[in-house]
């Protein structure tokens, strides 16, 4: 790296040329060296032939899957945000999901270019809102593990300073193939439209169709929505999966399997605060298991709990693992129950076959998604729902 800065003398192509072609781990020292170029020479120092093609698309695999599928601006925002907390400063925002304020941004839309802080759309542009569809079958050292950003029941609010054009959406269907839904057009300059249901599938891309000058486009909070076994294997990797065992072709949520330690399976946003989840659990053999809400990664989440014998609890996680209230309830391994857990403030209740068992107060985690926790054993479920408080 060192070699082609100096090499280089700040020009862009050189300097990636140098780097590359020095050998060894190439990816990691070109983003380095791109990066401190970028630092050093701001947009015009990077020609469009290299930002076109990526068009500030942006993937990071972690745990909070819904942070996966994101894009250089807003991921520029978080960071400038993170260092406005340490200063004592306001954060900036917030803002619309995509607003293309700063200079050049196109925010991962694909055949669309940036004009005055909006985006230029001639004929069809879209985003990926999960993996995409040319990107789910590459093959790298890397797996891309992301839940989708956008689900069946949130309202998209799309602001158009001039043109006309409709939204559409495009979600995996059985055996994994792409299907489009039409959505609105634009009227006055506006288009909103609740997202339908796909029939369980997960959504890759929203986009737009026409000739539109797109100001921002907007969602944000909980869905109204389900997550039914359907065909295909793009559902189950819709799914943050830190089980051992998560098959979900064969089983869907049937068998649900940590051999060691504390295993999760999740789904969902930082942007969820307020909700209900609604699952049929069947506890198997196992120390503890349960459902997650509220969830923040692997290490940050409340959770309610089948535990000890005759003894459900919630749990909070989040740097280590505090029990927040626990109650007496005659549950049967194997036995089915249907579970409720809500979300509303800082209180958390449980509901097991419509009655209200448990609840707990904790001001520590505001927001997140949910999902399935077991710990050293197995839990069976039904298809999860989610909705709005």
């Amino acid at each position: 790296m060192i070699l082609a800065l100096l090499h280089g003398a700040g020009d862009f192509d050189e300097s990636l040329k140098i780097v590359n072609t020095c050998g060894w781990d190439t990816d990691c020292n070109s983003a380095n060296v791109g990066c401190i170029l970028g630092v050093r020479n701001g947009l015009a120092g990077i020609s469009p032939k290299w930002r076109d093609p990526v068009a500030d698309r942006l993937y990071l695999p972690n745990a909070d899957g819904g942070r996966s599928i994101t894009d250089a601006a807003n991921e520029a925002i978080h960071v400038a945000n993170a260092g406005r907390r340490l200063a004592g400063l306001d954060p900036i925002g917030p803002k619309p999901r995509f607003n293309f304020e700063l200079p050049g941004s196109v925010q991962g839309w694909q055949e669309a270019r940036h004009e005055d802080g909006a985006l230029r759309i001639v004929g069809r542009a879209s985003t990926p809102t999960f993996i995409p569809l040319h990107t789910k079958d590459m093959v790298t050292g890397y797996m891309l593990v992301a839940n989708p950003t956008l689900f069946p029941g949130h309202r998209v609010r799309a602001i158009a300073r001039e043109g006309q054009g409709r939204l559409f959406l495009s979600h995996y269907g059985p055996e994994d193939a792409s299907i489009t839904v039409e959505g609105p057009v634009f009227d006055g300059g506006e288009a909103v439209w609740t997202i339908p249901e796909v029939g369980g599938y997960p959504i890759y891309e929203i986009g737009v169709e026409g000739d539109v000058l797109l100001e921002s486009m907007d969602w944000r909070g909980v869905p109204s929505t389900s997550w039914p076994p359907v065909e295909g294997t793009m559902p189950g990797r819709a799914w943050v999966d830190a089980l051992d065992r998560f098959n979900y072709v064969r089983d869907r949520f049937d068998f649900l399997v940590q051999n060691e330690g504390v295993g999760l399976l999740t789904q969902g946003s930082r942007d969820w605060d307020d909700y209900r989840v609604t699952v049929r659990l069947v506890p198997r053999l196992a120390k503890s298991c349960g459902v997650v809400i509220r969830c923040q990664g692997l290490r940050r989440y409340v959770a309610f709990l089948f535990g000890a014998e005759g003894e459900v609890r919630f749990d909070r996680c989040q740097y280590g693992r505090k029990t927040l209230a626990r109650a007496g309830f005659d549950w049967h391994q194997y036995a089915e129950y249907e579970v409720e857990l809500e979300a509303e403030g800082n209180t958390f209740r449980a509901f097991i076959d419509g009655k209200l068992v448990l609840t707990a107060q904790d001001d520590s985690l505001a927001s997140g998604g949910f999902g399935f926790v077991v710990e050293e054993g197995c839990l069976g479920a039904g298809t999860p729902e989610v909705s709005p408080l």
